[in-house]
């Protein structure tokens, strides 16, 4: 490698679970001081809520459809897509 040579670093983050990520990496350099590149993220999961107690649907015979309205709220500060 020469003073202009560039490589490309891909991290991934386990999004499953909410969490906070602090960390660093340190990449050491033959001949030259090490680089301490810090590392930091929330990983948030959307908070959706259904506002009703039940969904009440009586009785339903085959081949009947049904409907009922109810409402999903994100309450949560990132967006979500359903």
């Amino acid at each position: 490698m020469n003073g202009n040579d560039k490589i490309e670093l891909n991290f991934n983050i386990d999004t499953s679970y909410p969490s906070i990520l602090k960390d660093e990496i340190v990449i050491d350099i033959r001949g030259a001081k090490s680089l301490v590149i810090p590392i930091k993220a929330e990983i948030i999961v959307p908070n959706i809520e259904i506002n009703v107690d039940k969904i009440e649907y009586g009785e339903i015979t085959v081949g009947k459809k049904v409907t009922k309205q109810f409402t999903l709220s994100n309450n949560s500060k990132i967006s979500s897509t359903l």
